[in-house]
């Protein structure tokens, strides 16, 4: 398998084990040892542990020791890696699924897409209001980078409020 396709299967197929979900939805309250997790999520220590030490191989999470006992090791989920590694798995799709905010620079998402121009068109009954903005607001976004059209199944003229709201 294409290492790129490889690291997000194995890092998505990690994270749906139903275990490791309870765990990572423990563990994004609070830190907790392996007999508070077993707990948690009614499993024994010893699978609790399995599991944990498979999350620890993507920097999932990672254990720190008591400051009033050494010997006891707390697990402490690492959001931020396991943000990062989940963005980079959804940009390993397309790139808009690799932002944050869902809206990724639009402009930097139709570049990587693909070589062709991307095309797309609006299509509404009459195109006098909604998808002649679409097609305004898309060009605008990609700056012109995306061949963009609107067109209607009984076209009119294009309604005063849609140029209004649009200026």
């Amino acid at each position: 398998m294409d290492s790129s396709v490889e690291t997000p299967v194995r890092f998505l197929s990690m994270l749906a084990n139903p275990v490791r979900w309870k765990m990572l939805q423990a563990l994004a309250k609070s830190d907790y040892t392996v007999r508070e997790l077993a707990a948690i999520v009614g499993e024994s220590d010893n699978l609790v542990s399995y599991h944990l030490g498979q999350l620890a191989k993507y920097n999932i999470v990672s254990e720190r020791r008591g400051d009033a006992d050494g010997r006891v090791a707390y697990y402490t989920l690492n959001v931020e890696h396991l943000r990062d590694a989940y963005l980079a798995s959804g940009r390993a799709i397309h790139p808009l699924l690799g932002s944050v905010s869902g809206q990724a620079d639009s402009t930097h998402a139709v570049e990587q897409t693909s070589d062709r121009p991307m095309r797309v068109l609006f299509l509404c009954t009459s195109n006098s209001a909604r998808s002649q903005m679409a097609e305004a607001m898309l060009r605008d976004l990609t700056k012109g980078k995306v061949e963009v059209h609107s067109a209607g199944s009984q076209p009119s003229s294009v309604r005063s409020e849609a140029v209004w709201a649009m200026a």
